[in-house]
């Protein structure tokens, strides 16, 4: 029997979460949590995690503004298994976070439309193959925009995430590489399409 649980964040104002005893170190913390729909909330000053989902499926994160905790939004164990197109992160600004988006055992996600700047790394994708990542602003992370690392074979070739139409940092006219790694061998992705102007 599958746990199902639902819940709907809109218009909240969420700080200082480490300071709430129930909700710990995390602003927004769900397991086993699925079509939960977080939207137009300010998720700020968190030890750990601003929005984190563990074993949930098709969420919906827009239009809200994640900034200074460790991981702004932390996704793991959330993938196709149980819903086809599961979480979408969209139209969110996330900022001065250690990660900005950080996914682990997480795929065929949609990351889209969000700004993701000022955090230390943007997105880094660990064992998260097949998400989908387009049109994004990453614009001043200062140790990478994106990374991933695949130490295990899905028969997903090859692994990839599947980045399209992001603005990185500057205008580029040829395809933008996404540097990571796979069973330690250095490997790439492509952005094959970069934007020349930031979206939005």
């Amino acid at each position: 029997m599958k746990i199902v649980k639902v819940n709907l964040f809109i218009n909240y104002c969420i700080l200082n979460c480490s300071d709430t005893p129930q909700l710990a170190a995390w602003e927004l913390h769900f397991g086993v949590s699925h079509l939960n729909i977080i939207i137009n909330n300010s998720i700020t000053s968190n030890d750990v995690s601003g929005i984190y989902f563990d074993f949930s499926d098709g969420n919906t994160i827009s239009d809200n503004l994640i900034s200074d905790s460790r991981y702004g939004i932390r996704v793991g164990h959330s993938n196709y298994e149980i819903i086809p197109g599961n979480t979408v992160i969209s139209d969110n600004t996330i900022t001065d976070n250690q990660y900005g988006i950080y996914a682990i055992f997480s795929g065929e996600n949609l990351i889209s439309n969000n700004t993701i700047t000022d955090n230390r790394r943007g997105i880094i994708f660990l064992n998260a193959p097949s998400n989908v990542i387009t049109n994004n602003n990453f614009m001043r992370n200062s140790l990478c925009d994106a990374t991933f690392r695949y130490s295990y074979d899905d028969n997903r070739w090859p692994s990839a995430n599947h980045w399209s139409n992001n603005y990185w940092n500057r205008p580029r006219i040829f395809p933008k590489p996404i540097f990571g790694s796979r069973f330690q061998i250095p490997w790439l992705n492509f952005d094959w399409n970069p934007r020349i102007i930031p979206y939005g």
